[in-house]
């Protein structure tokens, strides 16, 4: 994938130019034969439109040139967090890629520049990362303006560390409500959706959907919480994110073929593996999300099997025979 890349740039720049490029010349640059330069010509003609022209100097070869100048490809620049991702990405993996390491760098300033008339501002690149925050969900309730000022807004509470007040729908409910008194330590992605951990006024940890906000209402300053959360801890649960009990210990035999996969993953270090000699496991792992931990035992029965706490093995038993029941 790499070498393509490089040959779609390198035979996208010969094109580019004002007087375009003969598949001759295309081919002395690539080190390709002309059938693999009309391969190549092929694929960027999908990206977009090539047209060509009589040679001047010999009418009868073509010379193969792009229909449009890359201006006018460009799009209003009013750059999102999405954006400036993308952005972040393509100048970290420049130096895999050749081709593209040479122009990355001048293309970013490029861009810079264009934004800044325009009145934007990015902050990107190599020293300045910026917080990217997975936008996707939150756009199928609000418009893209209303997010990108929510996200924002945000952001910017958890980083003067106050507190603030929001309109909110939470899942018991089909309607926006006030909750006061939130302070918001941290935005993650989890399975493609957004969320922030907030503690409440009762110092208790909650979790919150991004696309369930309607508003912050208000931001003012106060005590910091007395209570505190680490933030790495916070998503080093085996399982999940809920943190919806006190943490447990459980003890799971896993069979044969399942502990080759799991023991491939990389889990937190509260999880160990102890190896049977018929090739099972068993797995000791420490939790808070019993709602998580469940779904995860019961997605591999018969490959898993609760051993340990009693509790959660009549769960999980129980959850099985309500399956079953007919009404």
């Amino acid at each position: 994938m790499k070498d393509y890349l490089d040959e779609y740039i390198v035979a996208t720049r010969l094109i580019y130019r004002p007087e375009g490029a003969s598949v001759e010349e295309l081919a002395a640059a690539l080190d390709k034969t002309p059938r693999a330069v009309f391969s190549i010509l092929n694929q960027l003609d999908n990206m977009f439109p090539l047209y060509t022209d009589p040679d001047p100097e010999n009418p009868k070869k073509l010379r193969y040139k792009a229909d449009k100048t890359f201006a006018e490809y460009l799009p209003d620049l009013e750059f999102t967090d999405n954006d400036k991702a993308v952005f972040n990405y393509l100048i970290s993996n420049a130096p895999n890629t050749p081709a593209l390491e040479k122009d990355s760098g001048r293309l970013f300033t490029k861009l810079k520049i264009m934004a800044a008339e325009r009145g934007a501002l990015i902050e990107a690149g190599y020293n300045k990362p910026v917080p990217i925050v997975n936008v996707k969900t939150i756009h199928k309730q609000v418009n893209r303006k209303t997010s990108d000022i929510l996200i924002e807004k945000l952001l910017s509470v958890i980083k003067s560390h106050k507190w603030m007040d929001i309109t909110y729908k939470s899942m018991k409910s089909d309607e926006y409500h006030p909750y006061s008194k939130l302070y918001p330590i941290l935005i993650f992605v989890w399975h493609g959706d957004t969320y922030v951990y907030v503690i409440n006024r009762n110092e208790g940890l909650r979790m919150l959907a991004l696309e369930r906000f309607r508003s912050i209402d208000r931001i003012y300053e106060d005590k910091t919480p007395d209570k505190e959360f680490n933030t790495t801890e916070l998503l080093s649960d085996p399982f999940g994110i809920m943190y919806d009990t006190e943490p447990f210990i459980v003890k799971i035999w896993i069979s044969n073929a399942e502990t080759a996969y799991e023991k491939q993953k990389e889990w937190p270090d509260s999880v160990s593996f102890e190896d049977n000699k018929d090739g099972s496991s068993i797995m000791t792992a420490k939790t808070h999300d019993l709602f998580d931990c469940r779904r995860w035992i019961l997605a591999r029965i018969p490959e898993a099997k609760v051993l340990e706490p009693q509790w959660l093995r009549e769960d999980i038993r129980e959850t099985i025979k309500s399956a079953l029941d007919e009404d």
